[in-house]
């Protein structure tokens, strides 16, 4: 059986792994738990992308606002329909988006340099 496993990692993490991290929940939270388990890895998944962005400087509302202008439509926005429809949904960021001098460059993503701060 050992054998199956080392050929298989999908099957090792299933009949494994699996158990031994979602047992410890059920037992704790039972079947409405376990059930609610999907919703809640999505919405946490929603909080770090947007909160991700909000650090880098960009701002889903407005690109959404703006695509649904440039294409006359108030329901589809830059993100399209499905799958990427999260962005339909409002922000749920644990910050508020960056400033131009305060934002985060990850250039292996493809960011900008930031401008320089043009003095008046």
């Amino acid at each position: 059986m050992v054998g199956i496993h080392i050929l298989n990692p999908f099957l090792f993490v299933f009949t494994k792994v699996m158990p031994r991290i979602i047992g410890p929940y059920y037992r704790a939270f039972g079947v409405t738990g376990v059930l609610a388990l999907p919703f809640i890895t999505l919405t946490l998944e929603k909080v770090g992308y947007d909160t991700f962005l909000a650090a880098r400087g960009r701002d889903l509302d407005a690109e959404r606002e703006a695509a649904a202008e440039a294409s006359g439509s108030k329901k589809i926005g830059a993100h399209g329909e499905f799958p990427s429809g999260g962005a339909a949904l409002p922000s749920m960021s644990l910050i508020p988006v960056a400033s131009e001098e305060k934002r985060l460059v990850i250039t292996l993503l493809g960011d900008k340099p930031r401008r320089e701060a043009t003095i008046s």
